[in-house]
């Protein structure tokens, strides 16, 4: 997979690639490598995603770990809040986008879960699974009230090892349908 992987992020959005702006991303399990022993399936050996070499060899812009568990568990096994922090840090400079599910009995949850990944040291921001989920249960409006976790517009974090090209000189010269060129004209060019 890492082949693969590699693959498509330098013949489609590397640096030389065919779009070069285009992000690369992916829903990794949420437990890398068991190193807490709580006897869980892990992203590496399961279902081969080794997901920290994709970070470190820049070859994956973010990824989103499936994180669906909550902060603190009754059993001390699968939590969030240890989830969330060992793929921070172990981010390689890329973006981490904490996965969390919508299914809570409660609220409190996942605004927790939200403002502990806003103050998680190499996490950039969440994605929440599903917003059927979300709207179902009423959550979507919690999210955005007035005192809700997303109550201000979120900032796209910048990826600066993505090309941008936003400073050149185009060179040619503009032809009439016959071949002639065309003299006294101004260009003008837009970047989207």
């Amino acid at each position: 997979i890492t082949n693969f992987v590699d693959k498509v992020y330098t013949k489609l959005c590397g640096p030389n690639g065919i779009k070069p702006t285009v992000k690369l991303s992916a829903s990794v399990w949420g437990i890398y490598k068991d190193i807490w022993g709580w006897g869980s399936s892990q992203g590496y050996s399961d279902y081969y995603q080794d997901s920290r070499k994709w970070l470190a060899k820049g070859i994956i812009d973010f990824v989103s770990p499936m994180i669906y568990w909550p902060i603190y568990s009754s059993t001390g096994k699968w939590n969030f809040a240890t989830l969330v922090k060992d793929f921070g840090d172990n981010s390689s400079n890329r973006h981490i986008y904490a996965g969390m599910q919508a299914d809570y009995s409660s609220f409190t949850e996942l605004a927790d879960e939200i403002n502990l990944t806003r103050n998680t040291q190499g996490t950039q921001g969440n994605a929440i699974f599903a917003y059927s989920t979300l709207t179902s249960k009423g959550y979507w409006a919690n999210l955005s009230a007035v005192t809700g976790p997303y109550k201000d517009q979120a900032i796209v974090p910048s990826m600066p090892w993505k090309v941008f090209i936003d400073t050149g000189i185009i060179t040619g010269i503009i032809t009439k349908p016959d071949g002639t060129p065309v003299e006294n004209i101004s260009v003008q060019a837009w970047l989207n």
